[in-house]
């Protein structure tokens, strides 16, 4: 996955998270923080 498909993914899963009024949380080690990274670089 190149960077503008993890940059649309994260923003599709923001707004299915806000539509639903929900939270994702994460716990990472192998990926470095990169999941968490990829979410928040949306907003």
């Amino acid at each position: 996955m190149n960077d503008s498909e993890l940059y649309a993914l994260g923003a599709r899963l923001g707004a299915a998270l806000k539509r639903d009024h929900t939270f994702i949380t994460c716990a990472e080690s192998c990926t470095g923080g990169w999941v968490a990274k990829t979410i928040t670089d949306v907003s």
